[in-house]
């Protein structure tokens, strides 16, 4: 007998509307039995302002985002720093860490600060007033910014109205476990299910997190010092939750250039590069590091990455190009961590 794949769910909530204006009615259904306690449903809608689907999908996506980078601080620092995740369209524009909040907050600011304009926020800290006026008004030099959405494991009454926009658009969900994310919460999250034509796709949750004590990892070139390592776990967190191919390029603690969504690997690189030039405030680049979803085909990804100053990459391994990327990147001073594709392939939203 055949396997039979039974989804139940109730309505949750009835969206603004789809992916577009014209395709409403849209709606948010609960699965039956699932207890995840940052499941969507599960997040308080605080005010009158109900998401839509996109608002909802950018939800899911800072979820996982900060649930990944919270999980890969403990395995590899014995802590887990103040985290802010700015997500538009499905991806990430703008992430960082700090070991203050409003580090996190500048950092992520600074990632992307044209943008994250009508971006979904999420911090793993409660937003308070100050906190939404920032984001409102940091580097826009000039007038105030547009939020799409603001999640936190709390929201102060007076941040809510502050977000609000006039015409009512921008939401706030609130949800205490963001305060306490971690491996747990990415090794519960269940099955992955993808709808399409006729049918469904299933498959488990790509748990894969960087360790640096993982038996499994490879090393060439200089050692990576520690706040590299830092730079790397947020590299690693935010390009293996956004649509591959990705390249995600990390300085000192805050995302600086996320190259999504791109058919070659050598054009994500690219355009994670040219993000990085337009939100980079000056023309000093130290510091750089580079996380890539898979392997490099050729040598136009690392070659292109070295031409913009990086100095450690994370990758896959399982090339037929392996070798000459070892080679080119030993002999260009870049620090190279690989894992094989096998165990470690970050291939996301398809």
């Amino acid at each position: 007998m055949s396997e039979k794949l039974h989804i139940y769910g109730e309505q949750h909530r009835i969206l603004r509307y789809g992916e577009n204006p014209q395709q409403t009615p849209a709606t948010h259904y609960r699965l039956t039995g699932n207890s995840h306690r940052l499941a969507i449903h599960n997040f308080q809608l605080l005010g009158n302002t109900n998401p839509g689907w996109v608002n909802t999908i950018d939800v899911h996506r800072a979820v996982e985002t900060v649930v990944r980078i919270a999980a890969g601080f403990p395995k590899n620092f014995d802590w887990v720093p103040w985290i802010c995740v700015i997500v538009k369209h499905g991806n990430v524009c703008g992430a960082a860490v700090g070991s203050r909040q409003a580090d996190a907050l500048f950092g992520a600011i600074a990632g992307d600060p044209a943008d994250m304009f009508g971006g979904v926020v999420l911090t793993n800290f409660t937003l308070r007033e100050e906190h939404v006026e920032t984001l409102k008004t940091r580097l826009m030099f000039g007038g105030r910014r547009v939020l799409g959405g603001i999640i936190a494991p709390a929201i102060e009454e007076g941040a809510v109205e502050l977000a609000l926009r006039k015409d009512g658009k921008c939401f706030a969900l609130a949800n205490p476990a963001l305060s306490s994310v971690g491996e747990q919460d990415l090794l519960e999250w269940g099955p992955v299910y993808r709808f399409i034509l006729g049918g469904v796709l299933e498959q488990p949750q790509n748990t894969f997190l960087l360790d640096f004590t993982d038996p499994r990892l490879t090393f060439y070139g200089p050692e990576i010092p520690k706040e590299l390592k830092v730079s790397l776990v947020i590299a690693q967190a935010v390009a293996w939750a956004s649509n591959s191919n990705t390249t995600t390029l990390v300085r000192e603690r805050q995302v600086i250039g996320n190259g999504v969504g791109q058919q070659g690997r050598g054009r994500s690189c690219k355009l994670a590069i040219e993000r990085a030039a337009e939100n980079l405030m000056s023309d000093e680049r130290p510091n750089i590091v580079a996380a890539t979803d898979s392997f490099f085909p050729q040598l136009d990804g690392p070659s292109a990455l070295n031409s913009a100053g990086v100095s450690a990459i994370f990758a896959t391994s399982g090339s037929v190009a392996d070798e000459r990327v070892i080679k080119f990147c030993t002999d260009s001073d870049i620090s190279l961590v690989l894992i094989p594709d096998t165990v470690g392939r970050g291939f996301a939203a398809h």
